[in-house]
């Protein structure tokens, strides 16, 4: 990408990536001259599909171009004008001009696809540098599972040394740190990551999911499609599952009974799973015990 961005005294590099025509209108997407690898149009979002090269969120600027196109972009969003409506002075209140002051606050910022991007396409001097390699959209917290399944295959496709050694027990890739204590009946994987000092009981199985620092699966416990958070605990007998999503799907949520839902499980720190608890599809924010069964939920 630097390399591209001094061979052609680039003013704007972009990263970009392949996806699927049916997932390419969700991001920002990029029409380039495939001989020069110059940018021809950039839509962010578009409604009907134009490409699906796609906007992987890396740029490189040359300095001397990108802060006068701020600038510029800047006042441009001032100029702009602004319809306003203003109520009768028996009806006037304070609040109207607080929603002025709101008005002038959204004006003043900026967004870099939308107001930059789309701009810097008309120049001659903005490419596009698209990767070969694996990527993955990171906007929540459950999209860590599927991009550790990335790196992890990535790791063994290169035959890493650090991933754990194939077994009947252990369906690669799997990850286990070098503090962590796992029970050698215990079923891990594929695509699971185990953090510092964790501990993994007898007859557990663990699945596309990771297991942070110091947290404890209890023996017989499942967990599939989840991420464990520090120093937590799950019991014996419980159950702690997402759901699978499908391949080259960049989103981690689903839709179940009309309600819109993350499909990985997240614990966070030192919360607590009891016995026999089954957890499904739940965000669990830090410090809480959970004594029953829930799904489907945000746990605060």
């Amino acid at each position: 990408m630097l390399k591209l961005f001094e061979e052609k005294d680039a003013e704007a590099v972009i990263l970009g990536t392949r996806v699927s025509n049916d997932a390419a209108t969700n991001f920002g997407c990029i029409v380039s001259d495939g001989h020069t690898k110059r940018v021809l149009h950039y839509v962010e979002k578009p409604e009907s599909h134009i490409s699906n090269l796609i906007n992987c969120g890396v740029y490189l600027f040359a300095t001397e171009c990108i802060f006068p196109s701020i600038r510029s972009a800047i006042k441009r969003r001032s100029d702009r004008p602004r319809i306003v409506s203003y109520p009768s002075s028996e009806n006037l209140e304070s609040s109207f001009f607080r929603d002025q002051d709101d008005d002038a606050e959204k004006n003043e910022v900026l967004r870099l696809e939308q107001d930059i991007l789309s701009d810097l396409a008309d120049s001659n001097r903005f490419f596009v540098h698209e990767t070969k390699d694996f990527w993955r959209q990171i906007k929540t917290a459950g999209s860590a599972v599927p991009a550790n399944a990335l790196y992890l295959q990535k790791a063994f496709q290169s035959q890493s040394e650090e991933l754990a050694a194939p077994s009947a027990n252990i369906l690669p890739p799997v990850f286990i740190h070098p503090t962590a204590t796992v029970d050698p009946t215990a079923k891990l994987g594929p695509n699971v990551s185990i953090g510092p000092k964790a501990v993994i009981g007898a007859g557990a199985r663990v699945k596309e999911s990771i297991v942070l620092e110091e947290a404890e699966i209890k023996h017989d416990a499942c967990v599939l499609y989840s991420i464990i958070g520090w120093n937590s605990r799950v019991g014996a007998w419980a159950r702690v599952e997402g759901s699978p999503t499908p391949v080259g799907n960049h989103t981690t949520s689903i839709v179940k009974n009309g309600v819109k839902v993350q499909s990985i499980t997240i614990l966070g720190k030192e919360c607590g799973v009891g016995d026999e608890v089954r957890v499904q599809n739940c965000v669990c924010l830090p410090y809480k015990e959970l004594k029953r069964d829930v799904a489907n939920e945000v746990i605060m």
